[in-house]
């Protein structure tokens, strides 16, 4: 238990720290044409908390309920992965403005958190 508290405070510090990746002035984004349900600033950062919460917690568990094999491998690499990409969205959207970037980084994410799904809801069914 002891190592998923450190592994879970790991994971959380880490996120937080890359909030300081996000132009704090981005002008240009709000120049962009966005859709009118597009959500606040605010109410970004306070998702993206919570969603890092959860990743953490995730990690956190399957460590404590897995052995270490070949699956949960393929699942740490997997985790690893859509974490670093939540990592560096902040970074190529907003603060290199680089939006195609930031488009393959989000299909990215979206694709290693539907395959962690996969993977769990598998392991659940056998």
């Amino acid at each position: 238990m002891k190592k998923s508290s450190i592994l879970l405070f790991i994971i959380y510090v880490s996120s937080f720290l890359s909030s300081f990746l996000t132009n704090r002035r981005p002008f240009w984004y709000h120049q962009l044409k966005k859709p009118i349900f597009t959500p606040t600033g605010y109410t970004i950062g306070f998702v993206r908390s919570i969603l890092y919460f959860f990743i953490a917690l995730a990690v956190s568990i399957i460590n404590d309920r897995h052995r270490y094999n070949s699956q949960t491998k393929r699942f740490f690499s997997l985790c690893i992965t859509n974490f670093l990409c939540n990592q560096a969205f902040s970074l190529l959207f907003f603060r290199l403005k680089l939006l195609l970037f930031g488009i393959i980084n989000t299909m990215l994410i979206a694709l290693t958190a539907v395959d962690l799904v996969k993977k769990e809801l598998g392991r659940c069914q056998k």
